[in-house]
């Protein structure tokens, strides 16, 4: 015996007919001069494709990021004295410790990729003495109370052990001075050779290109 249909059977059999009636109807006028497509049921039915070829748009790229400039302070003699544990060197004469990023007043660090002589990597060499001179011991330096935000390198004096570390560099030749301060150290440095002003020392020269290797790949 057959079921009975109700209402809203009807209605859906209708909707499927108009359905497949209206895809009929487009696929037979789409080639007709001057005829228009017209979907019985634009909610069953998928828009008809267009004629015109796809257009490949270019990716969208993020917007650039500025890169923030790098600020300078120049420490006053009224700031105070303040010991930074654990100092983590980034070249001869700028390390960060602490919270502060600092480079020591009156010395200009020789780039960490910077060749001098022959060829052979004083930058480098330059900051691996600086590394074991300081040997992660706590520095005494004039800085701030507050510290500054990533951006600011704070230029100031720094001492380990009751020596000016500046001086230091400058009288090893592993840096240069700037200004007018370590005249005596720089004169030093130059006369016996030293650092920069001289050829690798034979103690790392097994060692330059692992060195070299390294310290380039440190951040």
């Amino acid at each position: 015996m057959g079921r009975a249909f109700g209402p809203r059977h009807g209605v859906l059999a209708a909707l499927i007919y108009a359905a497949f009636a209206g895809a009929a109807w487009a696929q037979t006028t789409a080639g007709g001069a001057g005829k228009t497509i017209r979907l019985i049921a634009p909610e069953l039915i998928a828009p008809a494709p267009s004629s015109g070829g796809l257009q490949r748009l270019p990716a969208l790229l993020p917007p650039p990021v500025a890169r923030k400039a790098i600020k300078r302070s120049v420490v006053g003699n009224a700031a105070h004295f303040r010991l930074l544990p654990l100092p983590i060197a980034e070249a001869a004469g700028l390390f960060v410790a602490d919270g502060y990023r600092i480079a020591l007043a009156g010395v200009g660090p020789p780039d960490r990729d910077e060749k001098c002589g022959d060829g052979w990597p004083c930058g480098a060499l330059a900051l691996t003495a600086f590394r074991a001179y300081m040997r992660g011991r706590s520095l005494r330096c004039r800085v701030p109370d507050d510290r500054p935000s990533g951006t600011e390198i704070i230029v100031t004096s720094c001492f380990l052990g009751g020596r000016d570390i500046a001086a230091w560099l400058v009288e090893q030749g592993w840096a240069r001075r700037s200004g007018e301060a370590y005249a005596a150290e720089d004169l030093a440095a130059q006369s016996h050779r030293r650092g920069v002003y001289g050829t690798a020392p034979s103690a790392y020269a097994s060692s330059l290109p692992s060195i070299s290797a390294q310290v380039s790949g440190t951040p």
